[in-house]
C-alpha cells in the first residue's frame, strides 16, 4: 500500500470516527431534549391542573358548610354563586387536562373515571342544595354528614390523587429513561473514541515509522556517495511505494551517472594512450655513432 493511500486510510479512520461520535451525540442529545420538553409542556402542567383539580374538591367541602350554615337567602344565593364560579373552575380544569395534558391511554381512563366521579358528586351537592333552600336542614345535614357527599368527595379526591401519583411515576419513568440513555451514550462514545484512537494512533504510527525509515535510508545513502564518491552505494528498496519509487529513481540515476563517468574515464583513458603512441612515432631518429 502506497504512503498516500495509508495517508488517506488514516484521515478516513478518524473522519469516520468523528462523525459516528457527533452523530450519536447529537441524537442522544436530540432524546434528551425531547424528553425534557415532555416533562415541561405535559408532565408538569398535568400536575399542576390536576392540584387545581384536587384543591377546588377541598373548597367545596368547605362552601358546602357554608351553605349550610347561611340563615337567609341571600347568604345561600352568595355561597351558591361562589358554588358555581368554582364549577366553572373545575371544568376548566379538566377541559385543559383533556385537551393538552393527556399522556397516553392510561391517563385518559383515569381523567374519565374523575369525571364520573364529579358527576356523581354533583348530584349529591344538587341535591343537598335543594334540601337545604327548602328548608329541610336536617335532611341537607344527613346528606352532608353521612349522605352521598362525603363519599363522593373522598372518592374524587382518591382519583385526583391516583391520577397524580400515575404523573409522577411518568416523570420518575422518564428520569430513569434518561440516566439510562445517557450512562449508554457515555460508554458508547467513550468506546468509539478509545477504539478510533488505537486505530487511527496505530495507522499514523506505522505511516510515521514507514516514511522515516524509507527517508532516513534516502539520506543516508546521498550522505555516503557525497563524502565517498562511491556511485555503487545504492538506496535501500524495502517497498514498492512512493519512498521506494523515490529510491529507485534515486539508484537509477547513480548507475546512469557511474556509466556517464565509466564512459568518460575509458574515454580519457583511450585518448591519453593515442596522444602517446603519436608522441614516439614523431620523435626524429638519433643518429649513429
Amino acid at each position: 500500500m502506497t504512503l498516500s493511500r495509508r495517508l488517506l486510510l488514516t484521515l478516513s479512520v478518524a473522519l469516520v470516527a468523528l462523525l459516528f461520535v457527533g452523530g450519536i451525540g447529537l441524537w442522544r442529545l436530540n432524546q434528551a431534549q425531547q424528553r425534557f420538553e415532555y416533562v415541561q409542556v405535559n408532565i408538569l402542567p398535568s400536575i399542576q391542573e390536576l392540584d387545581g383539580i384536587k384543591h377546588d374538591v377541598g373548597a367545596f367541602s368547605r362552601l358546602d358548610y357554608r351553605y349550610l350554615l347561611s340563615t337567609d337567602d341571600a347568604g345561600r344565593a352568595a355561597v351558591g354563586q361562589d358554588i358555581d364560579a368554582l364549577n366553572k373552575d373545575l371544568d376548566q380544569h379538566i377541559a385543559t387536562y383533556q385537551r393538552d395534558d393527556i399522556s397516553d391511554d392510561t391517563d385518559r381512563k383515569m381523567l374519565e373515571a374523575d369525571k364520573a366521579n364529579l358527576a356523581a358528586y354533583r348530584v349529591a351537592l344538587q341535591d343537598f342544595q335543594t334540601k337545604a333552600r327548602g328548608g329541610d336542614l336536617e335532611g341537607a345535614k344527613a346528606i352532608l354528614m353521612a349522605g352521598a357527599i362525603h363519599p363522593g368527595a373522598a372518592a374524587l379526591r382518591t382519583g385526583v390523587d391516583t391520577q397524580l401519583g400515575y404523573n409522577y411515576k411518568l416523570s420518575h419513568d422518564l428520569r430513569e429513561a434518561n440516566n439510562a440513555a445517557y450512562a449508554q451514550a457515555f460508554w458508547l462514545l467513550v468506546s468509539c473514541m478509545v477504539a478510533a484512537l488505537v486505530v487511527s494512533g496505530g495507522l499514523g504510527f506505522q505511516l510515521y515509522r514507514l516514511m522515516t525509515a524509507g527517508l532516513n535510508s534516502i539520506q543516508q545513502t546521498l550522505q555516503n556517495v557525497s563524502q565517498s564518491l562511491d556511485l555503487t552505494h545504492t538506496a535501500k528498496v524495502e517497498r514498492m511505494d512512493e519512498i521506494g519509487h523515490t529510491a529507485t529513481a534515486f539508484n537509477a540515476l547513480l548507475a546512469r551517472v557511474a556509466e556517464v563517468v565509466g564512459e568518460v574515464r575509458r574515454s580519457a583513458a583511450t585518448g591519453q594512450s593515442a596522444v602517446g603512441i603519436k608522441t614516439e612515432s614523431d620523435m626524429p631518429a638519433l643518429p649513429t655513432v
